[in-house]
């Protein structure tokens, strides 16, 4: 009996990431394949021309998610969702949402970057991956957290190929005190628990990685890596999770570092990290395109993050 009793237990410790692995332990995930393939086609549709910073076209997805999201039903920090912002004699724009969760002082930055490399040469660069991907996820989770999650600010940054003025310009406003929720609350560097940075999250192309398709890059403090780890094995979205960029300890610190919209948050202090399907052969050429991208394992990505801040409590 005390045998028996020893292997229920067992099996019951084992039953999230054995028991229920493969298709058949997670959850059906088709609508939200849908909706991130729907939006990555519309941030790469040639009326955005690339959404090169400075350019005409960008306007079209800065406008698109402003509506995107009041309709979450996210508020503004100030008096607009849209943040202006200059750099070298061009204008961009920072789009911000806010949603109230369940600790009012404290945040977590859920963050994106909206620019592409537009047109060169009269070719246009669609960023399917990089980072129309992004913007999906970013949009996707604004729909579906809930306010039983930790306070969220969404950001998508303008500027990213532009010398990461929008983070830097969104930073200044937040060191200086000029981002206030709409009772007039300062909010202040030192509420920011965390800033999450989803930069190339869609393709499941990186040739370090071509011996399997389920995978996601998590660079950055490793509690939160391990919390990942946590919610990808209680609900069986069978994500093989790696901690380092390609085994490289120099890529690593590189694109975590030095490359990347959370820089100037990591350089002033603030826990961040960062989520990415990483570089493939058609990062920065014509050829990144919604088709080049794996929407099943993207969606078990986006839900991954999505539980995970679910369940932040710092």
């Amino acid at each position: 009996m005390r045998f028996l009793k020893l292997f229920f237990l067992l099996f019951i410790l084992v039953l999230p990431t054995a028991g229920l692995s493969g298709a058949q332990g997670r959850a059906d995930l088709s609508e939200l394949e849908r909706l991130l393939r729907d939006e990555v086609e519309f941030f790469c549709d040639s009326v955005q021309r690339g959404r090169g910073f400075g350019g005409s076209g960008k306007f079209h997805s800065t406008a698109y998610l402003r509506n995107r999201f009041r309709g979450a039903g996210l508020l503004p920090l100030g008096d607009s969702y849209l943040h202006e912002f200059e750099y070298r004699g061009m204008y961009g724009r920072n789009v911000v949402g806010f949603r109230r969760g369940r600790k009012d002082n404290n945040y977590v930055i859920v963050a994106s970057y909206v620019d592409g490399l537009g047109r060169l040469s009269g070719r246009n660069y669609p960023g399917a991956d990089s980072n129309a991907s992004g913007l999906a996820a970013l949009v996707s989770l604004a729909d579906s957290l809930s306010a039983n999650g930790p306070s969220v600010i969404f950001v998508a940054f303008d500027g990213r190929n532009a010398n990461f003025s929008g983070s830097e310009a969104f930073w200044k406003e937040l060191s200086e005190g000029a981002l206030r929720t709409p009772e007039g609350r300062t909010i202040t560097p030192g509420m920011i628990r965390l800033m999450v940075n989803i930069d190339i999250i869609g393709a499941t192309l990186s040739p370090v990685h071509s011996r399997w398709k389920d995978y996601v890059i998590v660079l950055g403090d490793r509690r939160h890596y391990e919390g990942l780890m946590l919610q990808n094995n209680i609900h069986s979205l069978g994500l093989r999770i790696d901690n380092d960029y390609y085994g490289s300890r120099d890529f690593t610190e590189l694109f975590y570092r030095r490359i990347g919209d959370q820089r100037v948050f990591l350089s002033n202090g603030v826990p961040s990290i960062v989520l990415t399907s990483g570089i493939t052969d058609n990062t920065n050429k014509v050829t990144d395109l919604p088709a080049t991208l794996n929407y099943p394992v993207f969606a078990r990505r986006v839900e991954l993050l999505r539980r995970y801040l679910e369940a932040f409590n710092r």
